[in-house]
């Protein structure tokens, strides 16, 4: 009989010691999520008080860049640039060809750091309007200033 008592309260021991660990581990849990879930509403509520946030990439300036190319905006047909955008690329591109003539658009946009296609137009314009002069056809096409001579301007 000693020993079905001896059970009972072995028994009895390791029940009470599984429930206060049962117990245990459902506090840690909930602290655990708890400590989470007030991170969370720490973070929102810093972004919405405009803490400043960590390194990363810049927002961009308000103003932007003639030689960046306009981004399509949804539903928009054509992203286009504002004139005097054009007109200051156009002026920024003059003023290298009357440094280094004979240069192509290829060569003026990776000394302007712009992209060929931004350059195209203010080109195209200061040609018709004979500001600048080509020698050349497609790609082999070389910019001069002043606009004596042939010029590709249609």
């Amino acid at each position: 009989m000693k020993t079905s008592e001896l059970d009972r309260e072995i028994r009895s021991r390791i029940e009470s010691f599984l429930g206060d660990l049962s117990a245990l581990v459902k506090r840690s849990a909930l602290a655990s999520i708890t400590s989470v879930l007030g991170q969370a509403d720490a973070t929102a509520g810093a972004v919405a008080a405009g803490v400043r946030r960590g390194p990363g990439r810049p927002r961009k300036s308000g103003v932007p860049s003639p030689l960046v190319a306009p981004t399509k905006k949804p539903g928009a047909k054509r992203g286009r640039r504002p004139s005097a955008q054009v007109e200051q690329a156009g002026a920024m591109m003059l003023e290298l060809v009357k440094a280094k003539p004979g240069l192509r658009l290829e060569e003026i946009a990776r000394e302007l750091k712009a992209s060929t296609k931004v350059l195209k137009l203010p080109a195209l314009k200061m040609v018709k309007a004979r500001v600048l002069r080509t020698e050349g056809q497609k790609r082999g096409t070389k910019y001069f200033a002043g606009g004596k001579g042939k010029g590709r301007g249609k």
